[in-house]
């Protein structure tokens, strides 16, 4: 299978879907679909943009993923979804069903 956005996009729902209905947590996504351990950070975008860089902008990661944050606020230390404020961030932090849903609107409206 040919990883494309609209795929990755597809994939991202079906796991951020799970999330919110688990309460936020992720424990057991992955056990029950271990394709996801072959994506980059278990992500399909990770997968696709992670390692995509652009020598206009200085972006070393992440180029080109719809989830990124504007390049105005960018911390180049850290990966798009670790940004302060980013709705990942906030769910790496507190594993809540809001903040899952967070994700998942980001991804349904990227």
């Amino acid at each position: 299978m040919k990883l494309t956005k609209k795929k990755a996009k597809k994939l991202s729902i079906l796991k951020w879907e799970s999330h919110v209905i688990a309460g936020g947590e992720d424990d057991y996504f992955i056990e029950e679909n271990p394709e996801f351990e072959l994506f980059e950070n278990e992500c399909p975008f990770c997968e696709l943009f992670i390692h995509e860089s652009d020598k206009k902008t200085g972006l070393q990661t992440c180029y080109g993923c719809p989830l990124k944050p504007i390049l105005e606020n960018y911390n180049f230390d850290l990966c798009g979804c670790l940004q302060n404020g980013h709705p990942y961030a906030k769910w790496d932090d507190e594993r809540t069903e809001e903040n899952a849903q967070g994700v998942l609107n980001l991804i349904k409206n990227s």
